[in-house]
C-alpha cells in the first residue's frame, strides 16, 4: 500500500470523487494526502506580453490564488473532520495543471497521484484537452484516474438510438 498520495482537485464532482475514493483507501493506514490545486493565472490568459503591460493581473491572480486556497482549506477540513486518521496537506499552484501536478508529485515524492476524469470523447476532449490524460503521460509514478460517470455526457454522445 502506498504511503503518500497526491490528489489533483479543482473544486469539479470528479475531483471530490477521486478525493473521497483515496481518503477511504490511505485512512486506515494512517497515510499522507497532498490535496493540490492548480489553477491558471489570469496574467497568462493574454499572453505574456499584455500582462506586463498591465500590473493590475498580479493583482487579480493573488486574489484568485488567496481564494482557491481558502476553498481547498474548507475542503481539507471537511475530509480531516470524515477521516481523522488520515495526515493530510494542501498545497496551491498557478501554472499549467497537468506540469504542476507532475512536478509537485517529485517534489513531495508521493507514491501514487489520483486524479478524477470526466471521460469527455470525441470533439470536446479534442478541444477541452485532458489534464488527466497529460499526468498519465508525463508522471514518472503510478497515476490513479478515477472516472466518474456522468449521465448528461450520456445524452449527447454515444449510441444515437437511445
Amino acid at each position: 500500500m502506498s504511503k503518500k498520495w497526491l490528489v489533483a482537485y479543482d473544486f469539479s464532482k470528479q475531483a471530490e470523487v477521486a478525493l473521497e475514493m483515496a481518503a477511504v483507501q490511505l485512512e486506515p493506514f494512517g497515510a499522507e494526502l497532498l490535496l493540490l490545486h492548480v489553477h491558471r493565472p489570469l496574467s497568462t490568459a493574454f499572453g505574456a506580453e499584455f500582462a506586463a503591460l498591465s500590473p493590475a493581473f498580479k493583482d487579480v491572480d493573488s486574489t484568485i490564488a488567496d481564494a482557491a486556497r481558502t476553498r481547498l482549506e474548507a475542503v481539507a477540513a471537511a475530509v480531516r473532520e470524515r477521516h481523522p486518521a488520515l495526515t493530510l496537506r494542501t498545497l496551491v499552484a498557478a501554472g499549467y495543471p497537468p506540469e504542476h501536478i507532475v512536478l509537485a508529485a517529485r517534489q513531495e515524492d508521493v507514491d501514487q497521484i489520483v486524479v478524477g476524469s470526466h471521460g469527455r470523447r470525441g470533439l470536446k476532449r479534442v478541444f477541452l484537452g485532458s489534464v488527466a490524460e497529460r499526468v498519465v503521460r508525463d508522471a514518472d509514478r503510478t497515476v490513479l484516474v478515477v472516472k466518474v460517470h456522468d449521465p448528461d455526457q450520456d445524452e449527447h454522445e454515444g449510441d444515437e438510438t437511445r
